[in-house]
C-alpha cells in the first residue's frame, strides 16, 4: 500500500489543515495544464488519491497507525491481505461458474444445499421460540392460578404475552415457510 503521507510530503502526524494545504500546493504544481512533464498527470492522480484518502479521519488514523507498525506486523498483514485476494479470486470464479450453470444444477450444489439446510434449521428454531413465548405464560398461569386470583391477576396476565407469541409465531411461519415456498 502506498504511503499517502509520503506522496503529499507530510509526516504521519500531519493535521487535516496541513494535509489540505499540501494537497492544494501539489495539485497546483502537478496539474497537467500547468506542468508539461510527461509524469505530471500520474503524479496529479496520486496526489488526489492521497488527499481523498487522508481527508477522512478514520482512514487517516488507520494509515497513520500502519506507518508506525513493526516490519513483522506489516508483513503479516500483507500475507493476510494476499491470502484474501487469492481466496476472493477463487470465490469469484466459483460464483461465475454458478451464474453460468442452470438453476437446477446450482440448486444441487453443496453451497446452496448447505445454505438451505441452515435456513431450515433457523426456521424451526424461531418457530420453537415462538411456541415457547406462547406456552410460557399459560404454564405460569396454570401453575400459579391460586396466587394470581388472590392478587386479582387472572386471564389478563395471559393476553399480552400470548398475543406477542402468536404474532411472532405467525410471522415466522408466514415469512419463512409460506412465503419461502
Amino acid at each position: 500500500m502506498k504511503s499517502y503521507f509520503d506522496i503529499l510530503g507530510l509526516p504521519t502526524s500531519a493535521t487535516p489543515e496541513e494535509i489540505k494545504k499540501a494537497y492544494r500546493r501539489l495539485a497546483k504544481e502537478y496539474h497537467p495544464d500547468r506542468n508539461p512533464s510527461p509524469d505530471a498527470a500520474t503524479k496529479f492522480i496520486q496526489i488526489n488519491e492521497a488527499y481523498e484518502f487522508l481527508s477522512d479521519d478514520n482512514r487517516r488514523k488507520y494509515h497513520s497507525q500502519r506507518q508506525t507498525m513493526s516490519r513483522e506486523e506489516e508483513l503479516r498483514r500483507e500475507r493476510v491481505y494476499r491470502e484474501w485476494v487469492r481466496q476472493q479470486a477463487s470465490a469469484r470464479a466459483r460464483a461465475k461458474a454458478h451464474a453460468q450453470a442452470n438453476y437446477e444444477d446450482f440448486a444441487n450444489s453443496p453451497i446452496y444445499r448447505t445454505a438451505k439446510a441452515i435456513s431450515k434449521f433457523y426456521n424451526y428454531l424461531f418457530l420453537t421460540l415462538g411456541l415457547i413465548m406462547i406456552s410460557t405464560p399459560v404454564f405460569w398461569y396454570l401453575r400459579d392460578k391460586e396466587q394470581l386470583i388472590e392478587h386479582e391477576k387472572t386471564v389478563g396476565a395471559l393476553i399480552m404475552p400470548g398475543i406477542v407469541g402468536l404474532c411472532f409465531t405467525y410471522g415466522i411461519w408466514y415469512f419463512l415457510f409460506k412465503k419461502g415456498e
